[in-house]
């Protein structure tokens, strides 16, 4: 049990070493591992961190080389708490995986656990889950900053506030975001402009947008789930971004006259009676999709709206005809097919 420490441990020059079944509380850095070349092939695993009260230090503090950071558990009843664990510059091939943190477990105000943050593009960050995650810096990420891979994570917060699921680096390049769950956030992935290589088969429930400042060459792949959402995001550059929609037909509901195209490729009508379209809502430039019309009682407008087809004249479209629709800025370009 160590406690009440500025560095509970402090390793510097460590070849090969393990840290296990500890009992951390309030200390100022439970671990510091320094030296990038000379401390490496550390494993830190299976510690408790409780309450950590008086810094605004993370609690495992790594600047060492081959190190992993691996089922650890963090409880954070406190205000104050900082990163659970700051993986610095020069620390390569460090990987923080199959850690549980639980925020805000009795606090009479939000907790401030400020998630996982690395400054080094070797890092790797896997299936952890963080919890409960309501106050902390504006704009900032339960997971932040450089990484290689990010995946099989479950974050969760407070949409009422700022909290990011995700927040890059805007250098970021090569990393593989995928299989993470993002529950009730503002913002599930804040790409702050960098470049990514893939984001594909995450979830996205209760949170207000799934992405905010898209970056160059971003592939955002169709096994994406969108559930609740009500805007897709922003986008940084369109330049070699690559949306897919979600896989399968998405139904239009009964009446709609602005159908949502959110993560979607294919949309179908079933108007029992008459509608009529004039608008699509959360698309973003670029954005292409296909209409199916499945009834015979919708009607699109062509005339006085962003939608242009159909040589400007209202279109009445049967059962089975469809439409492809793309996005240029703020107009939609059709091409209608009566089958």
């Amino acid at each position: 049990t160590l406690i009440n420490s500025a560095i509970a441990l402090d390793l510097d020059g460590l070849y090969i070493g393990s840290i296990f079944n500890n009992d951390f509380g309030n200390n100022g850095r439970s671990i510091r591992t320094t030296g990038a070349s000379q401390t490496v092939h550390v494993f830190i695993y299976s510690n408790v961190q409780g309450d950590h009260l008086f810094s605004t230090d993370p609690c495992f503090d790594i600047s060492s080389s081959k190190t992993y950071v691996l089922n650890n558990s963090f409880e954070c009843n406190s205000t104050t708490i900082h990163r659970i664990v700051h993986v610095q510059t020069g620390a390569q091939n460090v990987y923080v995986c199959g850690n549980g943190v639980v925020a805000n477990t009795g606090a009479a105000t939000p907790n401030a656990c400020g998630g996982i943050k690395s400054d080094s593009v070797d890092t790797v960050c896997m299936n952890n889950t963080i919890l409960g995650v309501v106050n902390i810096a504006a704009g900032n990420g339960i997971i932040e900053g450089l990484y290689s891979r990010i995946e099989g994570n479950t974050l969760s917060g407070d949409p009422a506030s700022t909290v990011r699921g995700i927040r890059m680096a805007n250098q970021l390049l090569r990393t593989v975001i995928g299989g993470n769950q993002f529950i009730n956030l503002s913002v599930g992935i804040d790409f702050q402009g960098g470049q990514v290589v893939s984001v594909d088969n995450n979830t996205f429930s209760g949170t207000t947008q799934p992405y905010e400042l898209i970056g160059e060459n971003t592939s955002i792949g169709d096994g994406n789930v969108y559930e609740g959402m009500t805007t897709f995001g922003t986008f940084n550059s369109t330049t070699g971004v690559n949306v897919a929609p979600a896989a399968g037909i998405t139904d239009v509901a009964d009446g709609t006259t602005t159908p949502n195209v959110l993560g979607t490729g294919i949309l179908r009508t079933g108007n029992t009676t008459p509608t009529i379209i004039g608008n699509f809502t959360n698309a973003f430039s670029g954005q292409e999709f296909i209409v199916v019309f499945n009834d015979s009682n919708t009607t699109v407008d062509f005339t006085g709206t962003n939608l242009k087809g159909n040589g400007g004249v209202d279109w009445t479209p049967g059962i089975n005809d469809h439409m492809t629709v793309k996005k240029v800025s703020g107009t939609f370009y059709c091409t209608i097919s009566e089958n």
